[in-house]
């Protein structure tokens, strides 16, 4: 989140079996703007890299969460935006793979 002439940091989640390092190879670069003050996840980046995409990358990268059904329960305060009050209140989570041919993984968001 505020780096100077370093990578992205890794992501490590933990697993049944041990933890997971992933990612963390990109190429060097300076971020001195944190906490960035905006609505979009697109430049705040904590939402996205502390929360969104350490999930992600948790169902992802775990064979364990394959052909089986999976919830991820999250809690978006829907008082606090207009945008955060449209979120739909149960839909297929943005890993979810179930219509697939490959690796199929069924993820659903609440």
């Amino acid at each position: 989140m505020l780096r100077d002439n370093a990578p992205t940091a890794p992501v490590v989640f933990e697993t049944p079996n041990g933890f997971i390092r992933t990612g963390g190879q990109g190429p060097e670069g300076t971020r001195l703007r944190f906490p960035q003050v905006t609505a979009s996840l697109s430049v705040r980046w904590c939402s996205a890299s502390l929360k969104i995409d350490v999930a992600d990358r948790a169902l992802r990268g775990q064979d364990r969460f394959l052909n089986r059904r999976t919830l991820v329960v999250t809690g978006e305060r829907a008082e606090e935006s207009p945008a955060r009050a449209r979120y739909a209140a149960f839909e297929p989570h943005r890993t979810d793979t179930r219509s697939g041919s490959r690796r199929r993984r069924h993820v659903d968001h609440f």
